[in-house]
């Protein structure tokens, strides 16, 4: 008998990639691909490799992860895993310089339902930085509702309020 079994490699793979990831990513990246390459890796754990890849800096590879898994695992995922590679997607728009088509990324999840801390502060970015005020203190306001406690919520709606003069 192969030890450890086919089946189990990716996830064993997996928790090594994830573990040696924080102290060496390059190291962890290796173990993570490698988990991967045997083609059983489950998509949510594709998913947090995607993320880890543009955490990093490797867009290209991010994006073609997430495209892949989404369009070809879909039906094992759910559908806020499905929300999560979406808002992944964006920021990969957003740093590739497309920032409109991040905002409408964004837009589009918030329109499906998807609200967490990281969705109000991110598009709150977006609009900070696409110069949308108006929508960006709206937006910033209803994230501060929603954690009021949040640092870049909190930087956000301190920024929309420099941007328009209004110091009290």
């Amino acid at each position: 008998m192969e030890y450890p079994p086919k089946n189990f490699k990716a996830q064993i793979y997996t928790i090594i990639g994830r573990r040696k990831y924080f102290s060496d990513h390059d190291e962890g990246f290796k173990w993570l691909q490698k988990a991967y390459a045997t083609g059983k890796m489950s998509p949510q754990q594709s998913l947090v490799y995607a993320y880890l890849l543009l955490r990093d800096g490797h867009l290209d590879k991010a994006e073609r992860l997430i495209t892949s898994v989404v369009f070809q695992k879909k039906e094992k995922l759910t559908e806020s895993n499905i929300l999560a590679a979406d808002l992944n997607m964006a920021i990969v728009k957003w740093k590739k310089n497309d920032l409109k088509g991040a905002i409408e990324k964004m837009e589009d999840v918030y329109a499906r339902g998807y609200r967490s801390t990281v969705h109000y502060g991110t598009l709150g970015s977006f609009y900070i930085m696409n110069n949308q005020l108006e929508r960006a203190e709206e937006f910033c306001l209803e994230g501060f509702d929603f954690n009021s406690s949040d640092a870049s919520i909190r930087d956000n709606l301190g920024l929309v309020y420099i941007k328009k003069g209004d110091f009290d």
